[in-house]
């Protein structure tokens, strides 16, 4: 079946179907995600810039990829994991990106009379995710250590509700190569020199992590914690974020409206949070007034700011398409949300 278009002809694969709405495909999905579609059009064409992305008559326009808008998470579902789609970073890569984010957590050691001691200190993260931590040699927190290395550091950025602790024992390094390095490291964090011998390095054992105040954490153990990779856009997830709020704000209602799967009226909603798999909303519900969030899965995984706004408008689009009736509702919507009061 082909298409055609008034600057290029290329041939689309049988099964993409029609909407009802004659549209420009190529101003409605993400380039990256075309291409993968079809990397014979990468391959013989060169590159995209040959192809214009603006209003042009198209015969015909593509369909919307599938989007599984369910929100069982692969961890908590074993024996669906094969057919399930991950709609949330693992525990472990969700540490990573805590660790990332944060630039301040607070430390709690033992003190003489062996009760804990908690208080706030800055910290910088190796390549392995493993804290790196700056103590006074006069401080309290550096005599606590002395006496016994065990301790924790909680971890909980400004921008969302998500925590974890860290549990391991704190010590100096030996090494003076090592030592330098860590140093180094700390400056370019946070852009001053420290003394390279009051450095420590926390040896992470295991790890609590949990999605809310009120919810049940999971532990992570060392070696999935290390083999981790924080999210790819944990450096602009505010910036997106504040964007959405500010600019898109009948986007997002009507992905609301349309994703998920609610009894009640949207009063008003709002984006808290974004990562590669999906984007967390906050709803407030009319007339019952309750405040619910739930998590939307992209239709795919995304890798930067750019991808992640592409697959926005995307999904705005789709959701706007299914209001007027233009495309059949052909996705399972969000039944699942937490309750928040």
């Amino acid at each position: 079946m082909s298409y055609t278009v008034a600057y290029k002809s290329i041939l689309i694969p049988h099964h993409i179907g029609h909407t009802q709405r004659v549209k420009n495909a190529f101003a409605t999905i993400s380039k990256a995600s075309f291409l993968y579609q079809f990397p014979e059009l990468q391959s013989k064409n060169g590159s995209w810039s040959k192809f214009r992305t603006s209003p042009s008559p198209v015969k015909g326009s593509l369909r919307a990829f599938r989007c599984n808008s369910s929100v069982s998470i692969v961890e908590n579902n074993t024996s669906d994991a094969s057919i399930t789609l991950q709609t949330r970073p693992s525990p472990a890569e969700t540490c990573r990106t805590l660790m990332e984010l944060c630039l301040e957590g607070t430390l709690c050691t033992l003190a003489e009379d062996g009760w804990p001691f908690g208080t706030g200190v800055e910290f910088a993260v190796d390549v392995q995710g493993m804290p790196v931590i700056y103590l006074d040699p006069l401080s309290v927190l550096a005599r606590h250590v002395l006496l016994n290395k065990c301790c924790s550091l909680h971890v909980q950025p400004r921008c969302r509700k998500a925590q974890c602790t860290l549990i391991g024992s704190l010590s100096r390094q030996e090494d003076k190569k090592l030592k330098q390095r860590l140093q180094l490291m700390w400056a370019r964090r946070f852009g001053k020199e420290v003394n390279e011998d009051h450095l420590y390095v926390l040896a992470v054992e295991r790890i609590l992590q949990s999605q809310d105040l009120c919810e049940e954490g999971l532990w992570v153990n060392a070696l999935d914690y290390s083999r981790a990779s924080a999210d790819p856009l944990r450096d602009r997830v505010a910036n997106i974020v504040k964007d959405m709020n500010d600019k898109h704000l009948e986007d997002i209602h009507r992905i609301c409206n349309i994703y998920t799967d609610l009894d009640a009226e949207i009063e008003e909603a709002s984006m808290i949070w974004i990562d590669r798999l999906g984007f967390d909303l906050s709803i407030r519900t009319h007339p019952q007034r309750e405040i619910l969030e739930v998590r939307i899965p992209f239709p795919r995984e995304v890798t930067d700011e750019k991808d992640a706004k592409s697959s926005l408008t995307y999904m705005a689009q789709i959701a706007w398409e299914v209001e007027k009736n233009y495309a059949p509702l052909d996705f399972e919507r969000v039944k699942c949300m937490s309750k928040l009061r």
